[in-house]
């Protein structure tokens, strides 16, 4: 918990200490050397803004110990397993330690999940004609996180276009895991199912992250940002021998305002 406590901590110390130093430079400065400039400049590095991302998520199952029997599941399961939508958005501030590099910092809210076929065709005693049974189904599983994003920010170019990176570290709470089961019927109906998951995960993950796209300037302090943007996470299922490898691929939509 302490090395956790450390590393939310480390950008807020680091970004103190700048801040200083950047006062201190300014003050330094005579008023013919570009001293009022310099101060605006200092006066307008912080920016706050809001985003949101829309794309696919997926996951690969791997085995913590040898196993044949998990070998044959991560198999069957892999074949069958389909990406499914992936979303999120968040709100953040962000500190521009210079021209190009920044730092940011954030919340947010970000739902990844799979989904697997099921089919009813195969169903010896099955009627036709019985539009009761279901003709296919999907089984849908959904994750929603609650995240702390911590990064850093590349920003080249000039003027009203400007290429902007980001790469950080995104450790989240699991807040609920959800399954349902989608069934399709031959009269054309459509139903939806809870259930609980039959799968444990752990409550805690760290999701690096890494985004890079354009930035515009329409004028004054707005700034409008569009980054595709992946994330990676390492998810241990605590009911079972097996882990996961999350994947999700998003872009991103974002306005930021600078103070």
């Amino acid at each position: 918990m302490s090395a956790l406590r450390l590393s939310l901590l480390l950008p807020l110390i680091v970004l103190a200490s700048v801040s200083r130093g950047q006062a201190s430079t300014t003050e330094g400065v005579p008023d013919g050397g570009g001293g009022p400039a310099a101060r605006t400049d200092n006066m307008r590095r912080w920016t706050i803004g809001l985003g949101t991302g829309v794309g696919m998520g997926y996951r690969m199952l791997f085995r913590t110990g040898p196993s044949d029997w998990d070998d044959a599941i991560i198999r069957a399961r892999d074949e069958l397993e389909e990406p499914r939508i992936a979303l999120g958005g968040h709100v953040g501030a962000g500190y521009q330690l210079s021209r190009r590099i920044g730092l940011d910092a954030g919340i947010g809210y970000t739902q990844i999940g799979w989904q697997e076929p099921l089919s009813y065709e195969g169903f010896i005693f099955r009627d036709p004609n019985d539009h009761e049974i279901p003709v296919r189904g999907t089984f849908i599983y959904v994750l929603h996180y609650l995240d702390l994003r911590l990064g850093a920010t590349l920003t080249l170019g000039q003027g009203r276009w400007r290429s902007i990176s980001a790469l950080g570290m995104a450790p989240a709470l699991l807040i609920a895991a959800r399954t349902r089961i989608r069934s399709e019927y031959s009269d054309g109906r459509l139903t939806h199912t809870s259930r609980e998951p039959m799968e444990r995960f752990n409550t805690f993950n760290l999701f690096p992250y890494f985004s890079t796209g354009v930035a515009f300037h329409p004028g004054g302090r707005w700034e409008w940002r569009l980054q595709p943007s992946v994330r990676y996470g390492a998810m241990r299922i605590t009911n079972g021998s097996v882990a996961a490898n999350v994947f999700s691929g998003t872009v991103d939509f974002g306005v930021w305002f600078t103070l």
